[in-house]
């Protein structure tokens, strides 16, 4: 066992003697012991006790799998030492702290790399949710928030009308279309196909289509519709409500866009 010491930082501790003293064993003369030995002696006589689970990192996403979950934790915490020593870090080494010094311990703590569920299905081109973004801004405002929320794309089409993002998650889906509404006027429209059966469970798996359409209309516009001049008074997913002087009016969007 290799063991090199990091620093010298004094904490107070009754195990700890600050007058010149011998050690018990090497009769090395110190300024603290513990229980009678010098830092060296004691590590020696009473060497750290590691133990280290199992570990494997998702080489795509960095989750550790945890019994059978994967989840976002430090690596850390998969390893026990036994006190009174303390664990600091396992880079390069496990770095260990005794009493306010630190050491580290020349150990390799083993990682295996692997690939959870969900990165095994964003591989394998997997979708649960075709989301078709139509509208420039729209388009730019969805991308930048797959970027900051880190949500999977299995793949996408570039189309002559837009962009399909070919979606893992349909909860992913559902969160970004909810943020996108409220950053960027639009029409939602969902759809729900039959694709399988989970054999497992017996129940059906459904694949989705959301369709978020950019609508350009904003309240206190006007519009020309059928001849006439309108002024928006508001504008909802299905309709707009608009006005000709005197003369309310309810207009399909559709018949809009």
């Amino acid at each position: 066992m290799f063991i090199s010491f990091i620093n010298g930082a004094s904490i107070y501790n009754s195990l700890y003697h600050y007058s010149k003293m011998r050690c018990l064993l090497c009769g090395k003369e110190t300024d603290k012991t513990i229980e009678g030995l010098c830092l060296d002696c004691y590590i020696k006589k009473n060497p750290p006790l590691i133990k280290i689970s199992p570990i494997v990192v998702c080489k795509y996403c960095g989750k550790v799998k945890v019994g059978k979950v994967w989840k976002k934790i430090d690596i850390k915490k998969l390893v026990k030492v036994k006190p009174p020593y303390k664990l600091e870090s396992i880079e390069d080494g496990i770095v260990l702290s005794l009493e306010g010094e630190l050491f580290k311990f020349d150990y390799n703590v083993p990682i295996n790399y692997g690939i959870c569920p969900q990165c095994a299905r964003q591989q394998s081109e997997y979708y649960e949710t075709i989301l078709q973004l139509r509208g420039e801004n729209a388009i730019k405002e969805a991308l930048k928030i797959i970027g900051q929320r880190q949500y999977r794309i299995s793949k996408y089409e570039e189309k002559e009308e837009g962009l399909d993002l070919y979606m893992v998650s349909y909860r992913e889906a559902e969160k970004l279309v909810k943020e996108l509404k409220q950053k960027i006027n639009g029409i939602i429209k969902k759809t729900f196909k039959l694709h399988t059966r989970d054999k497992q469970t017996s129940k059906d798996i459904y694949r989705s289509t959301i369709l978020f359409r950019e609508v350009k209309l904003k309240e206190g516009q006007t519009l020309i519709h059928n001849g006439k001049k309108y002024k928006v008074l508001k504008v909802s997913d299905d309709y707009v409500i608009v006005r000709h002087g005197n003369e309310i009016a309810r207009i399909p969007l559709k018949k809009l866009i």
